[in-house]
C-alpha cells in the first residue's frame, strides 16, 4: 500500500458510476471526491497507470488534475483511489436538464464553452496526448458551470518518435468517435488521433447548439456518419449564424484531409467572436 493516507481517500456518498470505477463524496464540506477503480490482475493494473500519470502531468485550469492517489493490494486484486476536486455536475446532466424544458444556450454561453474546449484539448495535443474519449458525460461544470475535461482514462501519450506509427487499439464511445475510429478497416496512425478528438469535440458543440431539435445529433448509426446531417447544420446556422455553423463543420469532415484541428477551430473562434471571448473574462490560459 502506498499514496495518499487512508483518512484522505474515505468514501461517505457514492455519486455515480463510470465505465472505469465508482466516484464517491466524503465529508459535508469535501472539495474533492475519489474515485474507486478495481483491477483484478497485473495487466489490468498497469493498463490503469497512464489515468494516474497523465492525470498528473496536466496543469491547465480547464483539466482536471489528480490531487493524489492511494493503492491497496487484497489478494489478487489492485484497488486504485484517485482524489479529485469535487465539481457541480456533468455536461450530459445539464444538457438532459436543458433538453427536457427546451432550454436553448445562448451564443455567448456556446462560444465560451467551444472556446474553453478547444483550449484544453489543444494543450493535450501540445503534450502529446490525446484523450479519444471527449463526451459530454466526461466534461464536468464546476459551480459557475466553465466546462472541465475529465476521465484521461482512454488517453493516450504518443512520443514524436512513434506519431506514423499504427494505432494499435481504438478506443472511444461510438456516439462521439470519427468514423474512421468506428471502421474496423481504417489505416490510422497516432498523429490522426488528434483528428478524432477534433470530430468528438464537434459532436459536443453540435448536441449543445440542437438542444430542442428533432433529431438528437448524439443518437446516430454508424451509416449516418459520412453524411452528417445538412439540416442540423442548417438549423444550427438559423439559431447562432453561419460562421458558427461553419466552424463546427469544419470538424465533422469526414475525410481527414478536410478536417480541421482543434488548433485551427480555437483561432477561428478567436478571429470571429473575439470580442464576446473577451467580453466573457477568458484570460491568458485561453486567448
Amino acid at each position: 500500500m502506498f499514496g495518499l493516507n487512508k483518512n484522505l481517500i474515505r468514501m461517505d456518498r457514492f455519486v455515480g458510476a463510470g465505465a472505469s470505477g465508482e466516484v464517491y463524496e466524503y465529508g459535508e464540506d469535501s472539495k474533492y471526491v475519489v474515485k474507486r477503480i478495481i483491477a483484478n490482475n497485473v495487466d489490468e493494473f498497469i493498463s490503469i497507470i497512464p489515468e494516474v500519470v497523465l492525470g498528473f502531468s496536466c496543469n491547465h485550469p480547464s483539466f482536471l488534475k489528480l490531487k493524489g492517489f492511494r493503492i491497496e493490494r487484497e489478494k489478487k486484486l489492485f484497488i486504485i483511489y484517485i482524489r479529485f476536486p469535487k465539481m457541480k455536475e456533468t455536461l450530459r446532466k445539464k444538457l438532459d436538464e436543458k433538453k427536457q424544458i427546451k432550454e436553448k444556450y445562448t451564443l455567448e454561453e456556446i462560444i465560451r464553452n467551444f472556446h474553453v474546449l478547444a483550449s484544453v484539448i489543444e494543450y493535450l495535443h501540445h503534450k502529446s496526448i490525446y484523450h479519444r474519449d471527449i463526451k459530454p458525460e466526461n466534461i464536468l461544470l464546476d459551480d459557475n458551470d466553465n466546462p472541465v475535461i475529465a476521465d484521461i482514462g482512454a488517453g493516450k501519450f504518443v512520443p514524436e518518435e512513434e506519431l506514423d506509427s499504427k494505432v494499435s487499439k481504438m478506443l472511444g464511445t461510438v456516439n462521439y468517435s470519427a468514423p474512421e475510429i468506428i471502421e474496423s478497416n481504417a489505416e490510422l496512425t497516432n498523429r490522426d488521433l488528434q483528428l478524432a478528438d477534433a470530430w468528438s469535440l464537434g459532436m459536443v458543440m453540435a448536441e449543445m447548439c440542437l438542444i430542442g431539435h428533432e433529431r438528437d445529433p448524439s443518437i446516430t448509426k454508424q451509416g449516418d456518419k459520412k453524411e452528417y446531417y445538412e439540416d442540423d447544420f442548417e438549423e444550427i446556422e438559423k439559431r447562432y449564424g453561419n460562421i458558427l455553423a461553419m466552424i463546427i463543420r469544419g470538424l465533422l469532415k469526414y475525410n481527414l484531409s478536410e478536417r480541421k484541428t482543434v488548433h485551427e477551430t480555437r483561432k477561428q473562434l478567436e478571429s470571429h467572436f473575439f470580442n464576446i471571448l473577451v467580453k466573457m473574462g477568458l484570460g491568458e490560459d485561453y486567448l
